[in-house]
């Protein structure tokens, strides 16, 4: 027997079925467009995600299919759908990246403090303009007559169920921007403000709950079983983490490395963490979990290679291989796209610091991987939680010389997960607990994480790193009201 885990990502869509051992059976890809034709605007066709589906669904054989039990969609978020009593897209989805409602964002601050807010959500909350209410708001205000046919506000993964299912339903986590995550109560006053009425929100249930089943004729054409259970899923955050293990011991940490970086823990007793988000219990039914998405992660690898030594990503990494443990001194700041956990600065700003003579673009490329760390680091540090174990996922963790430097900048060790998928096979843990593969997370992670490689720390680099962590802590605090001149 089979789970399917579905991860709609921002340029593509990843459908992955695996056994109840957490192995791969078959994965396929899909992918799309991102429109970025005005300044700040990030969009999307919702209706990709749909053929996306079919698409990848056609790559999977029919025997695989049959074997199903339950899928779990999960995805980006928030990525905003505004749909009307048909379910018909009245509007491109509005992507995660998009920062287009500014005006929005303050008028909302001469209402409520972030502190109002984020008793409103249950959870803490980003202080930037991508906020579903925001989006709603500046709909109202610039597309008024499309704002008042607007029956339904989903995100990608809910966008999908409805076409599986003809179900306007979504989860606790992405409804956090109008609804309590700790109680599911929808928040009538903060939507009044903006203009509408509890009634645009989409039924919400836990993301291990079963909230549809599929009953779409083209899905059933290519394979996909009549009434299979539909799992509610999750934002693509948490489903990476499952992959990785997390729930399986305490002091585990996880770190999701791709084009920005994600990492978090969990922690005993349910609290908040400034510049963090909090997974609350009430989401997980097991601890909670503090974590956050840094900005330029893989991405800053890429710009100094390709933009500044003007080599391959493959060259640069072997350059940074013959410098030494703290790159002579030089220390890097990732911040070249501004930052976000757990500073959330947008006017932020890269430099590399303590440049002298001797140093060469050897030092130069391993600084670079070295503030990516210090990046992890600080994130991790804000939990206030002890981490003796990081576990790695996507890219990075293929690069042995990047896993051995966090190794040594957190002093602890260090563990690669084999996963082909991670969120998709999140997603199919998710799936897995919704309907008893798995009792609990921690069940799941017992079965189906799978450890390929672990690094340990260097002892003798740990008094070179806490100099440079040092130094990094300082910059960004020394510089950070000069950052906003430029």
């Amino acid at each position: 027997m089979y789970l399917m885990g579905v991860d709609i990502g921002s340029s593509s869509e990843k459908l992955a079925v695996f056994d109840y051992d957490g192995n791969a059976v078959a994965i396929a890809k899909y992918e799309y467009p991102i429109r970025t034709e005005h300044e700040g605007y990030a969009e999307q066709d919702p209706d990709d995600y749909y053929r996306a589906f079919l698409h990848n669904l056609e790559r999977i054989d029919a025997s695989v299919l049959s074997q199903v039990t339950a899928v779990c969609i999960c995805g980006q978020t928030p990525t905003d759908i505004f749909v009307d009593e048909q379910g018909k897209p009245l509007c491109p989805a509005i992507m995660w990246r998009d920062t287009r409602a500014k005006a929005q964002f303050e008028r909302q601050k001469t209402r409520y403090s972030f502190a109002e807010l984020e008793k409103m959500s249950g959870c803490p909350i980003p202080k930037s303009e991508n906020w579903t209410t925001l989006r709603m708001a500046w709909l109202k205000d610039e597309a008024p007559q499309l704002a008042q046919k607007v029956y339904k506000v989903l995100q990608p993964k809910d966008y999908l169920i409805y076409k599986l299912s003809q179900s306007f339903v979504t989860d606790l986590w992405s409804a956090r921007c109008f609804a309590n995550v700790q109680t599911g109560k929808i928040n009538a006053e903060l939507l009044d403000f903006f203009g509408y009425g509890t009634d645009v929100a989409p039924q919400i249930y836990a993301p291990t709950a079963i909230c549809a089943s599929v009953y779409d004729e083209q899905a059933e054409k290519r394979g996909l079983r009549r009434g299979l259970p539909i799992v509610c899923g999750c934002g693509d955050g948490f489903a990476a983490m499952l992959s990785s293990g997390l729930f399986a011991a305490p002091s585990i940490a996880f770190n999701s490395t791709g084009t920005s970086e994600m990492a978090g823990c969990c922690t005993a007793e349910e609290r908040s963490r400034d510049g963090l988000y909090t997974f609350p219990r009430a989401l997980t039914g097991e601890r909670a979990v503090l974590f956050g998405p840094t900005q330029s992660g893989g991405s800053s690898l890429i710009w100094f290679a390709e933009n500044v030594l003007h080599i391959s990503f493959e060259e640069m990494i072997e350059k940074a291989s013959r410098s030494t443990a703290g790159s002579n001194g030089l220390v890097f700041l990732p911040y070249i796209c501004g930052e976000r956990a757990p500073i959330w600065d947008a006017n932020a700003k890269g430099c590399f610091f303590g440049i002298k003579q001797s140093h060469t673009d050897c030092d130069f490329a391993r600084s670079v991987l070295e503030g990516v760390a210090f990046s992890i680091r600080s994130l991790l540090e804000a939990s206030g939680e002890r981490v003796d174990v990081l576990r790695l996922l996507g890219g990075g963790s293929k690069l042995p010389l990047w896993c051995q430097i966090r190794a040594d900048v957190l002093q602890a060790a260090v563990e690669t997960v084999d996963c082909a998928e991670a969120c998709a096979q999140g997603a199919a843990i998710i799936a897995g607990v919704g309907v008893g593969a798995y009792s609990s997370y921690h069940d799941a992670a017992l079965k189906t994480c799978k450890v390929s490689k672990r690094y340990t720390p260097n002892a003798g680099n740990a008094a070179i790193y806490e100099r440079n962590y040092k130094v990094y802590k300082s910059l960004y605090t020394a510089t950070k009201d000069l950052m906003k001149e430029l």
